[in-house]
């Protein structure tokens, strides 16, 4: 994308692997809550959590995915603008960011 470089991707990934891992991990947290009981209530499955650990629980064990996503999307920025640059072709450069990732 033009006007910005490299480090600017870099970082734009880096930003939504933070963002998107504390926005969804609290949603993994209540289905591994959901999958560990006979209970199909999602309500239920987080109050539990709530009651147990706290809000402070829906975040327990964030450290690794925290990382590894982190990691791996502002590889994918990064990756994906090189190639669209590359290529010219905006969708064979999201494949094969999506095929390396």
């Amino acid at each position: 994308v033009s006007g910005y470089d490299d480090m600017d991707h870099l970082l734009a990934g880096v930003a939504a692997g933070l963002v998107g891992t504390f926005v969804g991990y609290p949603m993994d947290v209540v289905k591994m809550q959901m999958q560990s009981t006979t209970s199909h209530d999602v309500g239920a499955a987080a109050r539990s959590i709530v009651e147990r650990q706290g809000l402070k629980g829906f975040y327990k064990g964030i450290a690794a995915p925290l990382a590894a996503l982190t990691v791996l999307n502002a590889q994918t920025f990064a990756l994906y603008s090189q190639l669209n640059e590359a290529m010219g072709v905006p969708a064979l450069a999201g494949a094969t960011c999506g095929v390396a990732s």
